[in-house]
């Protein structure tokens, strides 16, 4: 246990991190935030803190632990030697592990404290539930697709990193046809708008956005969180526009069809494209890290873990902590990036319902019920926000309506 105990000192230097950079004052654009907001966001920002340790210390524990390389031997016995069936084993029981060990965490997070500051709404039973489901889902994911890699692996070992990344490509398409239709049913309830007025003006705006055959569903996430959103999802015949009741309950009409017209500049814009490019890189990064220098630190030092090669199904938690580890280090980038887009977003939302003064009131709204801090400390921005800062966004809505210039002023 060496490796964790050189690695607990830069775990508490970064957990130490959010408390260093604390919240900063908001600009004045929206109201300030409130004693509970700030201390909401700060419990985030160390839930956030202990998420990333746990993402490099279980993974690192099981390799250096020698459990790895046993659980490996005992999945390779129950097999009888099959190489596919021995991977599934591997890949079912590090995946039960990682997702004990990190149950308590996962309940303190996300129902304990989400309950404690009014966000959650959802019972301990249906927490339980969507964990299960979430857990269920996990399972067969990993069933059918932790052997991609390792038949590379076999197959082409200079080149496996890439044509594994290139592989998981049609997968996460895939994945966008049909988790709308059979993944988000299994934990959500997806019914009609009820409210035929305001379906009729979503449609408008969908045909000005050029969105067409859409269909337009509530879902019922008041179940479990307090929080407004919508949803464009899903690729040609899938593809719907989802509005939560809580967006329905808290909102205005006005406030709404902001909040509908942003996800619909996701969709005009293949947003949803871009994401996919970005997960097949984020994906390709952690298995060129694997290769150029997991694969020599094995050789070099495995024979104390009993892993000598990345061949053998005993370094899945390596990958998974290379693939932990770049997500940390490049989140600013990742983030940036995807800020970007949720700002153009913005701006789609803005030229389509020409609403800034509902934009706005949708922002204090948004800050109030979410217990957002508007102008984030530094660590929060950078590494956990993936949206623009709500002052940020107040400083775009004060700013930018073109459509109000004269001809001449263009």
């Amino acid at each position: 246990m060496t490796g964790v105990r050189r690695l607990a000192p830069w775990v508490v230097a970064a957990l130490l991190l959010c408390l260093v950079f604390g919240t900063s004052i908001a600009s004045g654009l929206l109201p300030a935030p409130t004693t509970q907001a700030i201390r909401y966001q700060n419990s985030q920002d160390w839930f956030w803190c202990a998420d990333q340790a746990m993402g490099l210390l279980v993974p690192l524990a099981v390799l250096l632990s020698g459990l790895a390389s046993r659980l490996a031997d005992r999945c390779r016995r129950l097999s009888g030697g099959n190489w596919f069936l021995t991977i599934v084993l591997f890949a079912l029981a590090y995946a039960t592990i990682d997702f004990s060990v990190n149950l308590p965490l996962a309940f303190w997070e996300g129902y304990a404290n989400e309950h404690h500051f009014g966000l959650g709404t959802g019972s301990v039973g249906q927490w339980a539930i969507e964990q299960l489901v979430g857990f269920g889902v996990r399972l067969i994911a990993v069933s059918l697709l932790t052997w991609i890699p390792y038949l590379f692996l076999k197959a082409s070992p200079r080149r496996w990193w890439l044509w594994s990344a290139l592989a998981f490509i049609p997968i996460f398409i895939v994945i966008q046809i049909v988790a709308p239709i059979w993944i988000a049913p299994l934990t959500n309830r997806f019914t009609p708008l009820a409210d035929k007025h305001l379906e009729s003006k979503i449609q408008s705006l969908a045909a000005q956005a050029g969105i067409a055959g859409a269909t337009i569903l509530v879902k019922d996430e008041s179940r479990t969180s307090t929080l407004p959103n919508a949803q464009v999802r899903g690729l040609f015949y899938t593809k719907r526009i989802v509005i939560f009741d809580t967006a329905v309950d808290q909102t205005s009409e006005r406030q709404l069809l902001v909040i509908v017209a942003h996800e619909m500049g996701h969709y005009v814009a293949n947003d949803v494209w871009k994401y996919i490019a970005l997960q097949s890189s984020l994906l390709m990064l952690p298995l060129l890290l694997a290769h150029y220098i997991g694969a020599p630190a094995l050789r070099r030092f495995g024979s104390r873990l009993g892993i000598t090669t990345l061949q053998s199904v005993a370094s899945l938690p390596l990958l998974y902590l290379t693939f932990n580890l770049v997500s940390l280090t490049t989140a600013p980038l990742v983030n940036a990036f995807i800020r970007d887009v949720e700002r153009k977003a913005d701006l789609f939302a803005l030229n389509l319902t020409h609403d800034n003064t509902a934009a706005l009131g949708l922002l204090a709204n948004y800050a109030k019920v979410s217990l957002y801090v508007p102008n984030p400390n530094w660590i929060r921005r950078n590494f956990r926000m993936d949206h623009p800062s709500l002052d940020d966004r107040a400083r775009t809505l004060v700013t930018y309506h073109p459509w109000t210039q004269m001809p001449s002023e263009r």
